[in-house]
């Protein structure tokens, strides 16, 4: 100890400085060091763990991305199958004022004029059932033409009963019986 005093003693103050400045840089350089090393074994660690992390979040968002494509085409499937019910169940959507009005459009366009309308109501439960009386009289290709195009238009049902009643040569008298059905 008595040679590190004999040498301090020996020392020029701008030698002590610069021993000092020296001794402080050192300690920085060595503290760095010292501190680097601790630190990359604790931030290898976290980066692996953060890694790991990642990794397993990864796959999970790229599998919750597959069910997701998955389940969209599957949900679009569905509202395909939907829409066609839908669109195939429009025919017993209808109400009883509209087949009336679509009956009586037909009517006009063919000139014929009921001379009686009478209707009976079932109700049962999950769709109505409605039997259409119709008696009207007329020209018989008018009448022909009129069970046509009832035949062929958008309303949905059966014909119970047809009677045609001949009142003058080509004049008949028409009894229809239709039945429908509507969806409640």
């Amino acid at each position: 100890m008595d040679k590190i005093e004999n040498f301090l003693d020996n020392l020029s103050f701008r030698e002590k400085i610069l021993m000092i400045v020296f001794l402080i840089i050192f300690a920085f350089f060595v503290s760095y060091k010292i501190y680097y090393e601790i630190l990359r074994e604790a931030f290898e660690e976290i980066i692996i763990f953060d890694t790991h992390l990642l990794l397993d979040t990864k796959e999970q968002i790229n599998q919750l991305n597959t069910e997701k494509i998955e389940l969209m085409n599957e949900l679009e499937e569905k509202k395909q199958v939907l829409n066609y019910f839908k669109e195939k169940s429009q025919i017993f959507n209808k109400t009883y004022d509209d087949v009336l009005s679509e009956i009586r459009n037909l009517s006009m366009q063919n000139n014929i004029i009921f001379e009686e309308i009478d209707s009976l109501h079932e109700d049962k439960e999950f769709f109505q059932i409605y039997i259409l009386e119709l008696q009207t009289s007329g020209n018989f290709h008018n009448l022909l033409k009129f069970i046509q195009d009832l035949e062929q238009g958008k309303i949905l049902f059966v014909f119970e009963n047809i009677k045609f009643q001949n009142i003058q040569s080509l004049n008949l008298k028409l009894n229809l019986r239709l039945k429908f059905l509507f969806l409640k």
